[in-house]
Order: C-alpha cells, then sequence, then structure tokens
C-alpha cells in the first residue's frame, strides 16, 4: 500500500466518527457532530421504524437549571424565559419540517397511541462577562447544555435522544449588550434547527 493511500485511510479513520451515519442491526442509529461526546450535537435513535411509526408529536416538560459561578459578572438570566425561547423555536421548526408527522399544542388524551413526547432540559454556565470583555481569548466562556428526550406518550419510554453543546465568547455582542442571556438564545436557536435536520436525516 502506498504512503499516500496509507495516510489518506488513516485521515477518514479520524474524521468518519465526526458524523456518523450508521444504522445498526437492532434498527438503532446515531447522526451528528461528535456523537456521544459532551461537546456534541448529535441525535440517538433506538429504533429508526418505530420512529417513523408516530403520528404527532408534542412539547412536554421543559426545564431549565442555571449554574450561577459569579452572579456580580453577568445580569440576571430569566429561566422561564428560556423555557418559553425553547418551546417557542422548537414549535417553530417542527412545524417547518412536519418530520414527526402532525405538531400539537398540548398532549394528546392519555393512552392515546402513535404521539411522541418531546421533554426538554437546558442547563447553563453563564461564566464571566467581564472575563469575556476585558481579558478575551476565550476567558469567562459561557455553556450550556441542551437536550431534547424522545419519548412515547402512552407508554413514557425513551426513543431518542438529542444532545446539544453550545460554548461563547460573546464576541459581536458588545455593542448590544451581549452576555449569556443573548448567547443562550442563540444556542437555542441553533439546537431547535439543528434537532430537526437530524431528525430528517434519520427519517
Amino acid at each position: 500500500m502506498s504512503g499516500k493511500l496509507q495516510k489518506t485511510l488513516g485521515l477518514l479513520a479520524v474524521v468518519l466518527p465526526v458524523a456518523v451515519t450508521g444504522l445498526f442491526a437492532n434498527g438503532s442509529t446515531t447522526v451528528g457532530k461528535n456523537p456521544g461526546k459532551i461537546k456534541g450535537r448529535w441525535l440517538e435513535v433506538q429504533d429508526v421504524e418505530a420512529l417513523k411509526g408516530y403520528k404527532g408529536v408534542y412539547i412536554g416538560d421543559v426545564a431549565t437549571d442555571i449554574q450561577w459561578k459569579n452572579e456580580r459578572n453577568e445580569a440576571p438570566i430569566d429561566e422561564e424565559l428560556l423555557d418559553e425561547k425553547i418551546v417557542e423555536h422548537l414549535l417553530l421548526n417542527l412545524r417547518e419540517s412536519a418530520a414527526l408527522g402532525e405538531v400539537l399544542e398540548s398532549a394528546p388524551a392519555e393512552g392515546a397511541e402513535g404521539y411522541l413526547r418531546l421533554d426538554c432540559d437546558l442547563t447553563v454556565e453563564p461564566g464571566s462577562r467581564a472575563a469575556r470583555y476585558v481579558v478575551g481569548f476565550g476567558a469567562g466562556k459561557s455553556r450550556s447544555i441542551f437536550e431534547i428526550h424522545l419519548r412515547d406518550h402512552q407508554t413514557g419510554e425513551e426513543v431518542g435522544l438529542y444532545h446539544g453543546y453550545g460554548v461563547g465568547t460573546g464576541m459581536g455582542f458588545k455593542l448590544a449588550g451581549g452576555g449569556a442571556r443573548k448567547m443562550t438564545q442563540d444556542d437555542i436557536q441553533e439546537n431547535t434547527k439543528e434537532f430537526v435536520k437530524l431528525l430528517e436525516k434519520v427519517l
């Protein structure tokens, strides 16, 4: 084998795990960037064919957790506002795609079959605005982890998980006020789009 071919195969071995699109024998699949890693955006589905069988979807529980390290360096972030942004952007992207069928405003009747519930968890570490603006070079970054649990409405069984990691330095937001609030809202918007994009790839 030539040295050039060996080098090419070596590069492929490094690149391929970054964006996995593989259907395993048990019907499961994982797609997205850095699958299984904290610093990634990926969707894991236990049974692709079962996911295709749902006729509708609705948003269930939404919970935001702000993990403060130093409140003096950040304007307060309203957890309820972030919850509302999650619902707003998720509904918008689901309706534009129709990847999971009918998008319901509320939960269907108890025990109804064929519906998927999306439970969302957002964890935010605001970081330090002062460090971002004064020190720079990545200091004081805000971080967020956004997860969407895909669960069967009737059984409560989890059939899939979306994981999205976000990080921001505040670049570009200084004149407008910036801060973790703005960056987290941007992360929510990006992650809900990425979630639906990966759903479309799977379905």
